[in-house]
């Protein structure tokens, strides 16, 4: 796995040998940065990585240009090598690692006052993806025009909660990459 653009663009990342983490093919990767990018001007802004594993999303948007991320993984294993790929591509200052469960966490930085630009997410394929979806709605730590992107299992469908508004869903063999956008008060009212 590599860091595909930006300022670290070529590095590699060292990725979690265990069957609880699925790193995210680099094709996928590639077409994720891509539809953001299209979107969104994530340079300077705040990024948050649910489900992190080794890192490679939240890292991909720093290279980009991203201020700071917030790394959520309660894997052990997972945490460690996301430390160790954090300090080889020297990224510590702008990353925050939280050891502790998706819930928790965006229960803590909502009481926080965190608001995130870009949201990431890849649970495992056997989590309900909409779970996520919920659980970013209810924790209202996306600002507004912020992006949610979740990777799931392609059979999984997915549908818009609350302000996020689902704006795309695309394939890539059995995973698929589907876009929210958080809507402001009065793009809501107008619909």
């Amino acid at each position: 796995m590599r860091v595909i653009a930006g300022k670290l663009r070529g590095r590699r990342l060292r990725t979690v040998a265990s069957n609880a983490v699925r790193p995210t093919a680099d094709r996928v990767k590639e077409a994720v940065f891509s539809m953001i990018g299209s979107r969104l001007d994530y340079d300077g802004g705040a990024v948050l990585d649910l489900y992190a594993g080794s890192g490679a999303l939240g890292i991909e948007a720093l290279s980009r240009g991203a201020q700071s991320c917030v790394f959520v993984e309660r894997d052990r294993r997972a945490g460690a090598v996301l430390r160790t790929n954090l300090d080889a591509c020297g990224l510590r200052g702008a990353a925050r690692v939280v050891a502790r469960g998706v819930a928790a966490s965006l229960e803590s930085l909502a009481q926080d006052g965190a608001e995130f630009d870009l949201i990431v997410a890849d649970p495992p394929y056997a989590t309900d993806p909409m779970r996520v979806v919920d659980q970013v709605a209810a924790a209202a730590v996306l600002g507004e025009g912020g992006l949610l992107v979740v990777e799931h299992d392609r059979s999984r469908s997915m549908e818009g909660r609350g302000d996020l508004r689902l704006t795309l869903t695309r394939p890539y063999g059995k995973t698929s990459v589907t876009m929210f956008v958080r809507e402001t008060g009065e793009e809501n009212s107008t619909q």
